[in-house]
């Protein structure tokens, strides 16, 4: 690998650089030396796109895509100003060739995903010998008795679909995309879902929550999903196939019995979408039953008052008091909170202390979670039809914060969360 070199011969100049550099390879970007060494033997320089092609279409991708995803995620906590700066700094340095050719590939795996759409069914025998490869590079000490099944699990899944689904000339992508989204829907039953190693994964895989504008098209909110961290792979399959992916991973939801809220009058009635928002209410309802017996054991019917903050409280407070003047009747108050007050309140001081922390055992991966969903639980209510970034951290959060609390659900056949 080439050697970064300072042009500089000015005595003072040639020790900032040095210092700058030092800096350089403290920072989170240049901590994963090994990984960095590891990929550049992987690959070679790139001088046209069949090279590209032949790779992500290839046994020899799912060797490299851990490596180029363990590059990128250390390089997401630093900010625009430090990325700024570092290229500053690397101006005048001479950058090892090797560097181009991951910044190259990166970015055809994130336009693959992004606007490919020509698909395939492809022959047993290629997954076969791809599948093989793919679970021993994802094979992780999350779970090594389960990974010892998954290789024939996976195949299972993926040959039980029996219409086009990987993208044509990159089936090595789609097929260690596809055994990405089988680990998501697996954490949840093989490790507790907010323990480091299982928030690794996710973070490792989801990126940073992204909240998008009302008016992003689906193109703009799936790109921003992807700048933020998210693993173009989980989405390198086409968008009309993809709920396809999704359920043949694992990810088919069947629920349980929810009972619907029921305002003071004995008003039972309601009507929700059977699909996503389906999910989203199983999801939310379980979340403030929860909060709501938690905190009522714990302080008696004084909870709202001595658990819920002020501002949280009088806001509940105001739209029971509006439902009451406009319908002559009203919900208990819990249910009049939004989505993400549920995260506040879980995550406050005392409550998370004594009620919450044996949960959900860590307070910022739980938050992450929340933050990730609340976007798609906006879009639902707005009814926007969700794109794949929305479906993906739909079903991988729903089905680990599901687990958490043990509501009662099935997901991919599996009984998860609550005995019945």
């Amino acid at each position: 690998m080439t050697k970064l070199k300072s042009p500089s011969s000015n005595p003072k100049k040639r020790l900032a650089g040095m210092d700058r550099a030092a800096d350089l390879l403290r920072s989170p970007a240049f901590q994963l030396t090994e990984e960095f060494e590891r990929l550049s033997r992987l690959i070679d320089p790139f001088p046209h796109t069949t090279a590209l092609e032949q790779l992500v279409n290839s046994q020899r991708w799912a060797d490299l895509s851990p490596a180029l995803r363990a590059l990128e995620n250390a390089a997401q906590p630093l900010t625009s100003a430090q990325v700024a700066n570092l290229f500053a700094d690397l101006k005048s340095w001479a950058v090892p060739p090797e560097l181009d050719s991951i910044r190259k590939l990166s970015k055809h795996i994130t336009d693959l995903a992004l606007s490919a759409d020509r698909a395939i069914l492809p022959a047993f025998e290629s997954l076969q010998s791809l599948t093989e490869r793919t679970t021993a590079t994802l094979q992780t000490s999350l779970a090594a008795e389960a990974f010892a099944h998954r290789e024939a699990t996976l195949l299972t899944r993926m040959a039980a679909i029996n219409s086009p689904w990987a993208l044509e000339d990159c089936l090595g992508v789609s097929v260690t995309g596809f055994a990405r989204i089988a680990r998501l829907r697996d954490l949840p039953k093989e490790v507790e879902p907010y323990a480091a190693p299982a928030s690794d994964v996710y973070q490792e895989e989801l990126g940073n929550p992204v909240p998008f504008d009302d008016d992003s098209s689906p193109d703009q909110r799936e790109a921003a999903a992807v700048n933020g961290g998210l693993n173009p792979e989980l989405i390198a399959f086409p968008r009309s196939e993809y709920p396809t992916v999704l359920i043949a991973a694992g990810f088919e939801f069947e629920f349980k019995l929810i009972e619907a809220p029921v305002s003071d009058k004995g008003d039972g009635s309601g009507l929700f979408d059977p699909k996503h928002s389906a999910l989203l209410f199983h999801l939310e309802q379980s979340l403030r039953s929860t909060v709501e017996t938690k905190l009522k054991a714990a302080a008696g019917h004084k909870w709202i008052r001595q658990r819920v903050p002020p501002d949280v409280r009088k806001r509940w407070e105001e739209r029971r008091q509006r439902d009451l003047d406009q319908r002559g009747d009203a919900y208990a108050p819990i249910q009049y909170a939004d989505f993400m007050d549920l995260s506040h309140i879980i995550c406050q001081g005392n409550n998370w202390k004594e009620i919450f922390a044996s949960m959900f055992s860590n307070k910022a991966h739980f938050q992450v979670s929340m933050e990730r969903l609340s976007p798609v639980r906006n879009a639902v209510g707005h009814s926007r039809p969700l794109v794949r970034t929305d479906q993906l951290t739909l079903f991988s959060e729903a089905s680990r914060l599901l687990s958490a609390i043990g509501a009662g659900f099935i997901v991919g056949g599996s009984s998860l969360g609550a005995e019945p």
